[in-house]
């Protein structure tokens, strides 16, 4: 049976530390790739190319199981943590991606990304690209 998705999620938790001082006045799924914020991206692409390279499409038994579990990596809660205790209680399926990943909770990976992004844009892409020629 078909369930209407009515809820989405978007894990874009930690405290940003690798992006400081930038984060310490704007969160870092809010840094902008050229000129969107990076959860832009996720949410419009998804499933996309960027951050968690996980999209779900879970049912809402995910949050009682978040409730209960503890922090793991970092201190943090994870959610990979709460799939996997929903997986043993119901299926749980996944995409085999096959493409880009960019982490842009890396700073290469975030500069890679927003050149990659810039470089594909119609109004940027050839002015951008000559420009990058110039510094080497």
């Amino acid at each position: 049976m078909l369930q209407k998705v009515r809820k989405a999620v978007i894990p874009a938790a930690g405290y940003g530390t690798r992006f400081l001082p930038a984060t310490k006045a704007t969160p870092k799924e809010m840094l902008p790739i050229v000129d969107k914020p990076t959860i832009q991206y996720i949410v419009e692409e998804a499933p996309s190319q960027m951050a968690v390279l996980g999209r779900y499409v879970i049912t809402p038994q995910i949050f009682s199981i978040l409730e209960n579990t503890l922090p793991g990596k970092g201190g943090e809660i994870q959610l990979t943590d709460a799939l996997r205790v929903l997986a043993h209680r119901e299926p749980v399926y996944a995409y085999d991606f096959e493409g880009i990943r960019y982490d842009v909770g890396d700073k290469l990976g975030f500069l890679k990304a927003t050149v990659e992004y810039a470089l594909r844009r119609p109004d940027l892409g050839v002015p951008f690209k000559n420009y990058l020629h110039t510094l080497f």
